[in-house]
């Protein structure tokens, strides 16, 4: 207990304030306010903070704050400053303001003639751009020269004529095609298969086309017929233990398997990767566990 503790205290029971009433009124935790009143400086977060609180308690307490920050100093100065006042030796002071505040030290520089501090570049860059300029220019005459040596030795493509070839036509078209007789001698020019486009085996206006996506995980979806219990391993990770109720419907999803363990196997129905597979076994209630992969390959477990 100490002088400044019993004074809070004293304020405080003589208002008639308890210590949640003084929390909710101050906004300060009550075990803070309980280590002022205490004197017991472990329990408070730091000086700065254990001042600020100091502060705004005395202020509400009706004491005051520079007063109170003036006993708190004393009574929790640092212990190098009890060792000299037990020696006899002078304790270190600063001196103070008008307002009783410590004054702020200033630091005054070791010379008197002020030092310029700013760094001067102006002749590193001339000495880099004149190192720089032949570089460029080697580098430009190098690129130049394989760049020529590169185009002269491709090949030069020689043009070849097309190839004609003249196709015999009837003088007289159907009639069919509603047009008469005529005379015009016409030659068709014939391309070679080689030139041809490839031909695109049309798709109907109702079908999308569809493109073949490497599956990235199995889905494994179960419903039950019966109550039946059974274990779920996804990717090496058991995810569900249980009886899983009659009518239920239950799904797994796994990047690499899904392993099922069961012990009413005729009354689960499965569907993996969204494909219908029945039940997990035909008849019989006896324990099985499968095990389906990313394409959907059905594995029994022993």
């Amino acid at each position: 207990m100490t002088a400044l503790g019993d004074q809070l205290r004293e304020a405080r029971e003589a208002r008639g304030v308890t210590l949640p009433e003084a929390e909710r009124d101050t906004r300060i935790r009550a075990k803070y306010i309980s280590a002022l009143e205490d004197g017991n400086l472990t329990l408070l977060p730091g000086p700065v903070y254990a001042r600020g609180f100091l502060r705004n308690y005395a202020q509400y307490l009706g004491i005051d704050p520079d007063e109170a920050v003036e006993m708190f100093d004393k009574e929790s100065q640092p212990t190098r400053n009890k060792i000299r006042a037990a020696r006899g030796e002078p304790t270190p002071t600063r001196a103070k303001d008008a307002k009783g505040y410590p004054e702020k030290i200033s630091i005054q520089p070791l010379s008197a003639q002020p030092v310029d501090s700013r760094v001067r570049y102006g002749s590193s860059y001339i000495a880099v751009s004149l190192l720089a300029l032949p570089l460029i220019f080697v580098f430009y005459f190098i690129y130049s020269a394989w760049g020529v040596n590169r185009s002269t030795n491709l090949p030069v493509p020689t043009p070849r004529p097309p190839t004609l070839t003249p196709l015999a036509i009837p003088s007289q078209l159907p009639s069919a095609l509603g047009t008469g007789a005529f005379n015009t001698p016409t030659v068709a020019v014939a391309i070679p298969p080689s030139q041809l486009p490839p031909t695109a085996t049309p798709v109907p206006a109702n079908q999308k086309p569809t493109a073949t996506v490497p599956r990235t995980n199995v889905v494994v979806q179960v419903t039950t017929t019966l109550d039946a219990w059974m274990s779920v391993t996804v990717d090496g990770v058991v995810q569900y233990t249980g009886t899983v109720k009659a009518g239920t419907t239950k799904q797994w999803t796994g990047t690499k398997a899904v392993r099922i363990r069961t012990g009413r196997a005729d009354a689960v129905q499965l569907k993996v990767n969204g494909v219908a597979r029945g039940n997990m076994q035909g008849s019989g209630s006896r324990i099985v566990t499968k095990e389906w992969d990313l394409s959907g390959n059905e594995k029994v477990v022993q």
